[in-house]
């Protein structure tokens, strides 16, 4: 029954759920009671009523009765359990999503086309079940079969543990204050290790796979933001409840790893006489941060352990500085300088590539790198003698450009790298939340976008004709592919920040929507001449292909409205 005044039902989504009769005819609704529009003028009123089909709600019943009738078997078999037997709740874990996904990310695309669509139909999509934890099975994790290198791992951090054979650390006898939660946890773990290992004093190895199976198994238990309980907080991963998140704990407190103040004050570890060696700690550290992410989707003591293990990488083996070569005149090109030109480069673009798909922040951006471009030179010339890379870099033009129109490794990695830069300040603007950016800042963006791409050499300007000249090999095409569509997708999200900062619509991000997804679709369309590459370019669609499909498809319906609006105001008129 309907109720004046009163809200729709709402989807699994959120979404205002449609009536009935356009639900049946999978039209948009207005959602508007007693009685939509769209009903209104069919005069369909006694019609137009909110409900949820009931086969649906029968269905949705009886799983939450069964999952309910499971979940009290299961508590009833864990109670009559043994005490020392692994218990594994089988109650349902909350959805583990994607993370931050940013303005610049496919999903929020998705997000905007699905907001669109929804105004030309009201039928409900699925709603998908969430995933239970990576590792974690209805049953629990088995230690024996686990990966190899999995099982080496977890029986490496035990063993270098206080008490065992291969022990790194010892306890201190003088009593420390606790001051801080990293403190206070790490002697709570001490203390829970200190339980397992006392009370089983000859510890084999397949005593210690068990205590492995068991942390292998609260790890891949959720972690819960808490923010009523400081103890509740720490129990998660203390106590009966050992993680390999506490585990890592203990090596980044050995090395001092955590904050300025704490670093100073009196710890309840201490390395074993002549056995110190921060590249243990750092392999220990290493392994349980591998250990988290292989059962747990991850967490904030796992990115608080991220942070620890990076600064013990930091001091243990230091910084290449590969972001800030200089640039002199004196240059002398060698194989291992450009190298390192090439290295710094791949970084950055493959950093901002993932920045475009997720739209997080990058790790790195051009502010604080003033590592030059590598030169436009083959691979041979570089491996070859002194003189031959000389005659190499003789003949290359005032830009680093090789003057033969022909396209090696480091052609891409040169062109890829000048798009970056200028998506570097894309990104900047797109995630930047503090300051507001200028229609014109970002026209001037774009025209040196097309300006950058414009001054490339001509063997990497891309023609669709290239797909049917057969005296271009397959590289070459291939790598003009991959230039355009990086150039593209600059263009795209420029297009899209006009739109967001109030530019007129003028169609140029459907264009250039379209123009992605029909490039992005040439490796299926002409596969035949892709065969032996099929692996390399399975990852474009989700880079470059979907959030421009997306696009493709809000644009359109907008166009679509546009269309219907004049052809009523056409009609009315006549």
């Amino acid at each position: 029954m309907n109720h004046v005044g009163s809200s729709p039902p709402r989807r699994p989504n959120g979404r205002p759920q449609a009536c009935d009769p356009c639900r049946a005819r999978k039209v948009a609704c207005d959602h508007r009671q007693p009685v939509c529009n769209r009903c209104r003028k069919r005069r369909q009123d006694k019609e137009c009523i909110y409900s949820t089909s009931a086969p649906r709600s029968q269905s949705l019943r009886q799983a939450v009765h069964r999952n309910t009738a499971s979940a009290l078997d299961s508590i009833a078999s864990a109670e009559s359990a043994p005490s020392a037997d692994i218990i594994t709740s089988t109650l349902p874990s909350p959805p583990s999503g994607p993370g931050y996904l940013g303005f610049t990310s496919h999903s929020t695309v998705f997000e905007e086309t699905r907001h669109s669509l929804s105004l030309l139909h009201g039928a409900e999509t699925g709603h998908e079940s969430p995933k239970p934890p990576r590792g974690k099975s209805r049953e629990g994790i088995r230690f024996r079969d686990l990966p190899s290198p999995v099982r080496q791992a977890c029986l490496y951090v035990l063993q270098h543990l206080h008490g065992q054979p291969n022990e790194q650390m010892t306890l201190r006898d003088n009593p420390c204050e606790p001051e801080g939660w990293f403190h206070i946890a790490v002697a709570n773990i001490l203390r829970s290790l200190q339980g397992k290992f006392c009370a089983q004093p000859d510890l084999g190895e397949s005593e210690l796979e068990q205590i492995a199976e068991e942390i292998c198994n609260n790890t891949a238990q959720p972690f819960r933001d808490i923010h009523t309980s400081p103890e509740e907080w720490l129990g998660q991963f203390c106590g009966p409840k050992l993680r390999w998140e506490s585990l890592g704990l203990l090596w980044a407190y050995l090395e001092r790893v955590s904050d300025a103040l704490s670093a100073l004050r009196i710890s309840h570890l201490a390395w074993m006489p002549d056995k110190q060696s921060s590249e243990t700690a750092l392999a220990c550290l290493g392994h349980c941060v591998d250990l988290s992410r292989h059962f747990n989707e991850g967490n904030d003591l796992l990115l608080d352990l991220c942070r620890r293990k990076g600064t013990l990488e930091s001091i243990t083996i230091g910084d290449a500085r590969v972001h800030v070569q200089e640039n002199v005149s004196s240059y002398k090109p060698s194989l291992c300088s450009e190298n390192k030109r090439r290295l710094f480069a791949q970084i950055f673009n493959s950093d901002k590539f993932t920045v475009s798909f997720t739209g997080r922040p990058p790790l790195i951006t051009r502010r604080y790198c003033s590592t030059p471009l590598p030169l436009d030179l083959r691979d041979e010339d570089l491996t070859g003698d002194e003189s031959t890379l000389m005659d190499a870099v003789n003949v290359l033009d005032e830009r680093g450009w090789n003057t033969k129109g022909e396209v090696y490794p480091a052609t891409l990695i040169r062109a890829r790298y000048m798009i970056t830069t200028i998506l570097d300040e894309l990104v900047e603007i797109a995630l930047d939340n503090t300051t507001g950016v200028t229609l014109e800042h970002l026209q001037n963006l774009k025209t040196r976008q097309l300006n950058t791409v414009s001054e490339f050499p001509t063997g990497l300007v891309y023609d669709p004709e290239n797909l049917f000249d057969s005296n271009l090999d397959i590289e070459t095409r291939y790598t003009r592919i991959l230039v355009h569509l990086a150039h593209l997708q600059n263009l795209f999200f420029v297009e899209r920040l006009l739109l967001r900062n109030g530019a007129p619509d003028e169609g140029n991000l459907l264009i250039t929507s379209f123009d992605l997804v029909t490039l992005t679709i040439v490796f299926w369309t002409h596969k035949d001449q892709f065969a032996t590459m099929r692996r390399n370019f399975e990852w474009l669609p989700p880079g470059a292909g979907f959030s421009a499909s997306s696009s493709c498809d809000r644009l359109s319906v907008g166009l679509i409205q546009k269309i219907r609006v004049l052809a009523a105001q056409q009609l009315s008129s006549n």
